[in-house]
């Protein structure tokens, strides 16, 4: 069982070369990497390439825009953005509030 209130919050100041910052809570293992984000208002995670794994973020809370491989979406609470292996992707929050996600790396090599 993974407690996220029980990992190292981790503040990241322009994840992948991305606006302002966010917070996570992760665990990793040599297979996948499963992580609650939440990305402060105004913020994003920069655009970046899925080489080796693909990615799965369910949106717990907040408005997003999710961009994958060049098609721009506004996602939110519910909603699941899937960002399969080689393709390319950003999140941004453009809202008020801070948007907070479950995010599920998976290796595919």
């Amino acid at each position: 069982m993974i407690v996220f209130k029980n990992l190292k919050k981790e503040k990241v100041e322009k994840f992948n070369n991305g606006n302002g910052f966010i917070t996570r809570y992760m665990y990793a293992d040599e297979k996948a990497k499963i992580m609650k984000i939440t990305i402060k208002k105004g913020s994003s995670i920069g655009l970046h390439q899925h080489v080796t794994n693909l990615e799965v973020v369910y949106v717990l809370s907040g408005v997003a825009t999710s961009i994958v491989d060049g098609v721009k979406e506004k996602v939110g609470k519910g909603d699941v953005i899937y960002c399969p292996n080689k393709a390319c992707h950003t999140i941004e929050n453009h809202e008020d509030k801070n948007l907070v996600l479950f995010c599920v790396i998976a290796e595919t090599n």
